[in-house]
């Protein structure tokens, strides 16, 4: 049964207050920004309180999926607002766009993140579970068969991972990135993902070890620093949405073993290691385009970056030019064509199944809307043409700009639903929720990547888990 909080009425008043105002605001200048900024800031922060009430916690998987929307799409508002004297000389894509054209476009692509944000609080409704913790820890009766399964799902996918992994890293170190990235892209996809179901198991495993803090701390360690050394090779965006969701699994699951609310100075002391990860990320960035690749160069260029330049503010503009493409097709693509009416949705569902034939492949094709965008005259600035996908963009493509608002809506309550799911879980039986690991993968990668890819991992990450825990073993591990 849904029921509304005073903090969810607040939170809609905010939005709506902050939707109506945005339309009235003089924009003759990038101060205009400013305004715009205030108003989403008001928004993100209402939003997180409310959140907070529901969930009990202030970081899961609703607060950082909006906080994510908020930094790759509307990055560049805040800077442009606030801090126009550090983008001299700058890539800033908004600027690409006349200051109104794209004030307007970033009013539009407000009203989907206040709806997703109001049906993920309608939906983010966790089960009060007493939690009856012995002193061994939480430990539910099918733990050991659980720990076993994980095992097994490691163990099969992870060796297709490393082979996949350490020939990418060798051609990205030797020869560089775009050589790796030219390889892995010509290999078969399915294989691929496979290997990254080992990351599912990963990501379980750290709750499985919720009873045993130093495990599970292990485990999370292990899995960061791998991915950290795949990232060394200009490999981010996947690898921090896995990143992302282990260390929220870890929070969650830590909150509810030691019956401890996270409380803002938990946070606060996690601010030393997200610094750590945007220098790291961003130097990733600067040296990526390089012919090879050094341990010493690169973090002797750390340490550069870290007295030479602000890493906050550059960072927020790297990931803030994912707005590009949502502001591309309202501003460029709509005013000439109809919207898709969902085909790149439908074209997408043809990732699933495997490339036999080449049919799946050009379907496949033909639903990335970032590749029409770019096939298509006069939409992209001719400065800026290598751009990526964009779950806002990709709506408004799609529906046009009221039909991403219903969009939104749908997004909001897989969101809000797939949070509540996470956290009744961790909190009674984790069982189920192993089911909901690539879901929460996927959807993250999804704010700045393509329908396609999105529903291939949740699809075959979903199937490949309710495989192997239907089929029943002995304790010896044999069928």
């Amino acid at each position: 049964m849904r029921y509304v909080r005073i903090t969810d009425l607040v939170y809609i008043l905010v939005s709506t207050i902050g939707a109506i105002v945005s339309n009235f605001v003089p924009v003759s200048d990038y101060s205009a920004y400013k305004y715009l900024s205030i108003i989403l800031l008001f928004e993100t922060i209402s939003f997180l309180i409310a959140n907070k009430k529901r969930s009990g916690s202030l970081v899961d998987f609703s607060t950082v999926f909006m906080l994510l929307v908020l930094l790759f799409n509307f990055g560049q508002v805040f800077l442009l607002g606030w801090f126009p004297s550090f983008l001299v000389n700058k890539t800033v894509v908004l600027t690409y766009f006349s200051i109104q054209e794209a004030f307007d476009a970033c009013v539009w692509m407000n009203y989907t993140y206040v709806i997703i944000g109001a049906f993920i609080l309608l939906n983010n409704q966790p089960q009060k579970v007493k939690i009856n913790i012995t002193d061994k820890g939480i430990i539910p009766e099918n733990h050991e068969y659980l720990l076993r399964k994980c095992y097994y799902l490691i163990c099969m996918t992870l060796p297709i991972k490393l082979f996949v992994d350490i020939n990418y890293l060798v051609r990205s170190f030797l020869v560089g990135f775009e050589y790796g990235k030219s390889w892995l892209n010509s290999f078969p996809n399915f294989v691929t993902t496979i290997g990254n179901f080992s990351m599912i198991g990963f990501a379980f495993l750290i709750v499985l070890h919720r009873n045993s803090p130093r495990k599970q701390l292990k485990t999370f360690i292990v899995a960061a620093v791998y991915l950290f050394v795949l990232m060394l090779s200009g490999r981010r965006s996947e690898n921090v949405a896995y990143l992302c969701v282990m260390l929220i699994l870890l929070l969650l699951s830590r909150n509810e073993y030691t019956q401890k609310k996270l409380r803002l100075k938990h946070i606060l002391l996690l601010v030393p290691f997200g610094y750590f990860v945007l220098l790291f990320l961003y130097t990733v960035v600067r040296i990526r385009g390089e012919s090879a690749f050094s341990v010493s160069n690169f973090f002797d260029s750390m340490q550069y970056y870290h007295v030479h330049d602000n890493i906050l503010i550059e960072q927020i503009r790297e990931y803030g030019q994912t707005g590009y493409t949502a502001i591309s097709v309202l501003t460029r693509w709509l005013p000439d064509y109809n919207p898709s009416y969902g085909t790149s949705y439908i074209y997408g569902i043809s990732s699933v199944f495997p490339n036999i034939g080449g049919l799946m492949g050009e379907l496949t094709e033909a639903s990335n809307f970032g590749l029409t965008l770019a096939r298509t005259d006069g939409v992209l600035n001719s400065m800026y043409r290598n751009i990526g996908g964009s779950v806002l963009g990709e709506f408004f493509f799609n529906f046009g700009k009221i039909g991403a608002l219903f969009a939104a809506g749908i997004l909001g309550t897989v969101i809000g639903k797939t949070n509540t799911r996470v956290i009744s879980y961790i909190r009674c039986d984790a069982y189920n929720l192993i089911y909901t690991i690539p879901v929460m993968f996927s959807t993250i990668y999804w704010i700045r990547d393509y329908f396609g890819d999105t529903i291939r991992d949740i699809v075959w990450g979903v199937l490949f888990c309710y495989i192997l825990l239907y089929i029943k073993t002995d304790k010896r591990g044999r069928i």
